[in-house]
């Protein structure tokens, strides 16, 4: 049963490893990755990661957290890895029913933390 208090990694976390990869916008997403942005209707996240990884091309590992800020207000901060920040959003409104989310980048793949 899903509790909004939990992370949707936790919730999520079987997924370890991936049969099958997904395109999307120049990278490629995993099982879980592509599982989870299906069932939360959380493809908006992707697409803000996606749409970053131009100017981002020089980090091959980034870390990627949706985190609950408060109610509905939710806050993106990507990492290179070593908890530099290389990317910070806002987002005014979400319905995403989870208090965070962490994808991973690593050489183009989006994944989960489980699935490396």
């Amino acid at each position: 049963m899903k509790d909004e208090q939990q992370s949707a990694n936790e919730f999520y976390g079987h997924y370890t490893g991936t049969e099958r990869y997904y395109p999307l916008d120049g990278v490629l997403l995993t099982d879980g990755v592509f599982e989870i942005a299906g069932e939360e209707e959380c493809f908006w996240f992707l697409q803000t990661i996606t749409l970053n990884q131009k100017k981002l091309a020089n980090e091959p590992f980034q870390t990627w957290k949706l985190k609950r800020l408060k109610d509905n207000q939710f806050e993106i901060v990507a990492t290179d890895g070593n908890e530099n920040v290389i990317f910070e959003e806002i987002i005014p409104f979400s319905d995403f029913f989870f208090k965070e989310f962490t994808i991973w980048v690593e050489n183009g793949v989006l994944l989960l933390p489980s699935e490396r």
